[in-house]
Formats: C-alpha cells, sequence, structure tokens
C-alpha cells in the first residue's frame, strides 16, 4: 500500500479556546472535556497511513513488530474519558415535525446557531458558522448559565459531528445529530465510546481493503494508543 490517506476534521475552531468553568463543567458532565483535550493535539497522516497497512479487518488487530495490538473499548475510556456505557445513539427523527422555522428557533434556542433554510432541506450543515459561532463568543462571570449552556452545547455538537464522528463527504454533518442535545442532562448518557470505537474499526477496515482514501473518525485516539502501546513496549 503505497499511498497516504487523508483525515477528515473540523477542530480548527476548538483551538487556544479559554473556556468558562460553567462550560468546562458541562463538557466534563457529558463526558466531553477529554475529546476537546485530544482535539489539539496535531495529526500525522503518515503515521495513520503506517498503522493502516497493519491492519487486519479480520481479526480487527495491528501487525506490528512487537506483536498484535488493537484499540478496545477500555482504551477509548481511558485516553478520551467518554462514556463506554449508556444509551445507544440512535436518531430518531424527534425533530422532523418541526418546520424548517421552528427548527431555526429551536437551534438559535439550544445553541445560539442555526441551519440556514436551504441547509436544512438538505438535511445537513455547514461547519464554517458553527465554528465562527464558537469562535467570535467569550462567555465571562457577566454571562448567564443559560449562556454559558448554550455555548457549552455548541462546543459539544462540533466535538461529536467535527472530531469523534466526521464523515467523509466535506465540509459538512447531518443535522440528525442535533437530537442528541435536547436534553442536557441526558447528554453524557449516551455511549459514545462505543460508537467512537465502532466508526473507527469500520473506517480502518475500510482502508485497508482499498475501499478508502479519505478517513473519517477519531482518528487522534488511534494515534495516541499507538504511542502507548509502543511505549510499553520498549
Amino acid at each position: 500500500m503505497s499511498r497516504s490517506f487523508q483525515i477528515k476534521h473540523h477542530d480548527r475552531c476548538l483551538i487556544g479556546l479559554e473556556l468558562d468553568s460553567r462550560v468546562v463543567g458541562w463538557l466534563h458532565r457529558w463526558g466531553l472535556y477529554g475529546v476537546l483535550k485530544l482535539s489539539r493535539l496535531p495529526l500525522d497522516c503518515q503515521l495513520v497511513t503506517a498503522l493502516i497497512e497493519r491492519w487486519r479487518p479480520e481479526t480487527r488487530t495491528f501487525f506490528l513488530v512487537a506483536g498484535e495490538a488493537t484499540i478496545t473499548l477500555a482504551d477509548i475510556s481511558v485516553l478520551t474519558g467518554l462514556p463506554i456505557c449508556g444509551r445507544p445513539i440512535i436518531f430518531t427523527g424527534s425533530l422532523s415535525s418541526l418546520s424548517r422555522r421552528q427548527f431555526v428557533d429551536y437551534c438559535l434556542r439550544k445553541f445560539g446557531w442555526a441551519p440556514s433554510d436551504s441547509e436544512i432541506m438538505k438535511g445537513s450543515f455547514q461547519f464554517r458558522p458553527l465554528a465562527d459561532r464558537i469562535q467570535q463568543t467569550h462567555i465571562t462571570d457577566d454571562h448567564s448559565d443559560e449562556d454559558a449552556l448554550m455555548y457549552a452545547r455548541a462546543i459539544a455538537l462540533m466535538l461529536v459531528t467535527g472530531v469523534m464522528f466526521p464523515g467523509t463527504g466535506g465540509d459538512r454533518a447531518s443535522t440528525q445529530f442535533i437530537e442528541l442535545f435536547d436534553d442536557e442532562d441526558s447528554i453524557g448518557d449516551y455511549s459514545w465510546g462505543s460508537s467512537v470505537l465502532a466508526l473507527l474499526y469500520r473506517e480502518m477496515s475500510l482502508a485497508a481493503v482499498g475501499e478508502r482514501v479519505t478517513l473519517g473518525g477519531f482518528m487522534r485516539v488511534l494515534l495516541v494508543n499507538h504511542l502507548i502501546v509502543v511505549f510499553f513496549s520498549i
């Protein structure tokens, strides 16, 4: 395998953020703060390519010099802090009954941002306006708790769609993800970690058999896990 894989990720807006303690508290509560910290690590496409060359889809393991190795749910939990037990991530279409105007109003209330009418019709939104909302907002002591929660939701939506589950189809994400943030008390109840691992396995396996050149998924977890394996093999 001589090609180099490209990795989709949309996290530039998260670099250098100075977050109010209330925002950090919500991200911790939802199990997403570790993802925010990992999102700031540089991505090494050449290392990812080298790992995929050693990935065997039939056994879900890497064939390394030190022996066989893989990444497990326990690894995901330790490296990211994501919950690996809980509710499965299933899109129920709970917001599908809303009109476009109602959907926009809903997003503005929840995130302080909303997709355009045309994006709602297409069922996907561009990352840039959401990234602008995150970068241009600075929550301080003068902001209300509701403002802090709204901003935390916007960051969480970017983490989920742009870091944990980025697709390979460009700079867009499905509007279906928005329904997962309806109730702030249940966001942390999802088994985020198991879905991250499932997508990671899928992307690596498709790439290993030549069906992928551009990769989605949370590849930073793969890199950190590999470095730990190598360190303890020395």
